[in-house]
């Protein structure tokens, strides 16, 4: 239910919606005579429109997820990582399993091309692939045997891949990952997602008492971004912040992650309130 709740909920959160919206409410005012709601509704379209589109406040908004969580370099040590978790979301399901024959990565890629980069690094390593699905309604291959057949095809040693294939959501990733991996050192596993989802995966992991050593990739924004007036096409930005912040907010309510905020700095045993 709770899986079902979240999709519908970010479906709604996205501002390519809530502008259909106001110009379907401005039209039905206008239909009706009433020129006061017709101008009101036209002018909060556009405002969505130059704001959302035409500046950097979605980006700034970004790189406070981005910059959250640092990247930890404890795994480095020694001989490198014992493993690299992947957290599903790199893999366009739906097209993948078109009867094409190809398993087509979308525009989170680097976090299975970044995982691929470490395991060749670190030959050692085991690759851990999270993640059955992220679709309400879902037909022919998961997500992980999806990243198994293209890992494998790109040279992977299939001995090095362990897949999770249980968990649906962020909460259920740290969930099974952390039951799969228990007995292993915290810190010498690497957890790869993207940037702006970083901090909730790694509440999720705080939640559970074990905790990865966080590798964020798939970075939206550079490292310092101030305010500035845009040239466009930065709306969707607003659609993964928005979504994002929603999940923060939910998983804290629902005692999913210890804090509305997580940071590193917290204890890897801290206890959900």
């Amino acid at each position: 239910m709770f899986f079902v709740l979240s999709k519908v909920l970010g479906y709604l959160l996205s501002p390519y919606l809530w502008l259909l919206t106001l110009l379907l409410l401005a039209f039905v005012a206008s239909v009706r005579g009433r020129i006061g709601a017709t101008r009101f509704w036209l002018f909060l379209a556009l405002s969505l429109q130059v704001i959302g589109d035409h500046t950097s406040l979605g980006p700034v908004l970004m790189n406070v997820l981005e910059n959250r969580i640092p990247h930890s370099t404890a795994w480095q040590q020694g001989d490198g990582p014992e493993g690299i978790i992947v957290l599903g979301g790199a893999i366009n399901e739906r097209v993948s399993n078109n009867g094409r024959g190809e398993v087509s990565l979308n525009e989170a890629a680097e976090r299975f091309t970044e995982a691929l980069s470490l395991a060749h690094e670190y030959p050692q390593a085991k690759v851990v692939f999270s993640g059955l699905s992220g679709q309400l309604l879902r037909h022919g291959e998961n997500e992980g045997e999806l990243a198994y057949r293209l890992a494998t095809a790109l040279g992977l040693d299939p001995a090095r891949i362990i897949l999770e294939v249980k968990s649906r959501n962020t909460a259920e990733n740290a969930q099974e990952v952390a039951v799969l991996l228990r007995d292993r050192p915290a810190d010498k596993w690497v957890l790869i997602t993207s940037a702006y989802h970083m901090p909730r995966a790694v509440g999720c992991f705080q939640a559970t008492g074990w905790v990865p050593q966080p590798w964020a990739v798939d970075y939206r924004t550079p490292p310092h971004l101030g305010f500035e007036i845009g040239d466009g096409g930065v709306l969707v930005t607003w659609s993964l912040v928005a979504r994002e912040t929603l999940g923060l907010l939910m998983y804290w309510l629902t005692d999913r992650i210890p804090t509305p905020w997580p940071s590193l700095s917290m204890e890897p045993d801290a206890q959900v309130k």
